[in-house]
């Protein structure tokens, strides 16, 4: 699976409507699981650290991405460009 950069994603994860664990990298940004621990970039926070999620839904990410040529929200955005 190849790593999502913020050029996939298009946008920063609003960070008003993630979890302290979210923000801090100890849970994904989409489903909230904690364990194992999420590895991979799926966005970037407002303050530039990136928004990780695990690999489950890195994966459906990424494959959305190959299939729709797209952009995939996650989250509310707060910034596009």
């Amino acid at each position: 699976m190849r790593e999502i950069s913020e050029s996939d994603i298009g946008y920063i994860v609003d960070a008003d409507d993630l979890t302290p664990a979210q923000l801090a990298g100890d849970a994904c940004v989409v489903c909230h699981v904690r364990w194992p621990r999420p590895r991979h970039r799926i966005g970037s926070l407002p303050n530039g650290r990136p928004a990780r999620g695990c690999g489950e839904c890195a994966g459906a990410i990424s494959d959305y991405l190959r299939r729709n040529d797209g952009i995939v929200a996650v989250g509310r955005p707060v910034a596009v460009y």
